[in-house]
């Protein structure tokens, strides 16, 4: 199933050479959010309707700013699926991501709407023994008792050689005070500071201080939790269940973090619903 799932991700990256042309810029695009927050109000929630982001299909942006994406886990594709039913050209932008999980309007829902337990459905269907308690699987589910939770959603962003490519978004919560971490690729300073004002850090995985920042935030969502060592490595067990990290790899969470060219072992993906 790996190979399958691999062989489809590696055929996603190279079947489309680029999405439509460039999207509004992220000022932009936080500046068009804030003028639909009616229109916002009255959707449905991220787990009736989709993950609102912004809307970057040129026939429907008139009409309204936000639209509904959907999270495509391939690790729910059957064996005998070879490949998923989606395109390069269907996958949430980074940057809109980012501004939908910045804005106060939408941040809170859609950091709720992107959990799920199909890694424990999946351990269960292949025979595993699930009866104990498995404190990173809970962290991994958003179901911890401590409030912590951590996962990873892939999205396209834009690459040196003038087209797209996946990359990951490593989010880490702590429900309990309603704070986060978010670590992907660069995005503008006045969207890093509405992360702020929402109790988010966000951390550029690309920045020589990366490593460091993300080290002292983890250490602010998980203090409070009895030891912050066994906290963050079941944090970082957690990880390794979302990614394909060796388990004898014993770099720190916040080592993990800043690597980009760690892969998920089943592609868990943003894609946009489609729009009418």
């Amino acid at each position: 199933m790996t190979d399958n799932l691999t062989e489809a991700k590696a055929a996603l990256v190279t079947a489309n050479a680029a999405l439509e042309q460039a999207k509004r810029t992220v000022t932009q695009a936080l500046d068009k959010v804030s003028k639909v927050e009616n229109t916002a109000s009255k959707k449905q929630t991220p787990a009736a309707q989709g993950i609102l982001v912004v809307n970057d299909a040129p026939e429907t942006a008139v009409l309204t700013s936000l639209a509904t994406a959907r999270i495509e886990d391939t690790i729910t594709i059957p064996p005998e699926q070879k490949e998923v039913d989606f395109t390069m050209d269907d996958i949430v932008r980074h940057k809109d991501l980012m501004t939908s999980l910045a804005h106060p309007l939408t941040s809170a829902a859609n950091l709720t709407g992107i959990w799920d337990n199909n890694i424990r459905d999946f351990l269960e269907a292949e025979g595993a023994n699930n009866d104990y308690p498995d404190e990173a699987l809970d962290m991994a589910e958003n179901c911890s008792p401590s409030g912590l939770a951590i996962t990873t959603l892939d999205v396209v962003n834009d690459n040196k050689k003038g087209g797209i490519e996946i990359v990951p978004v490593h989010i880490v919560l702590n429900t309990e005070n309603n704070q986060g971490l978010i670590v992907g690729d660069k995005i503008s300073p006045q969207l890093t500071a509405a992360f702020n004002k929402v109790g988010i850090t966000y951390v550029n995985r690309n920045t020589k201080t990366a490593k460091a920042k993300i080290e002292k935030a983890l250490n602010q969502l998980t203090s409070g939790s009895g030891s912050q060592k066994i906290t963050k490595e079941r944090l970082t067990d957690a990880f390794k269940y979302r990614n394909d990290v060796d388990y004898k790899d014993n770099r720190s969470l916040s080592a993990l973090l800043v690597d980009g060219k760690i892969e998920q072992l089943f592609g868990k993906y943003l894609v946009k619903n489609p729009t009418r």
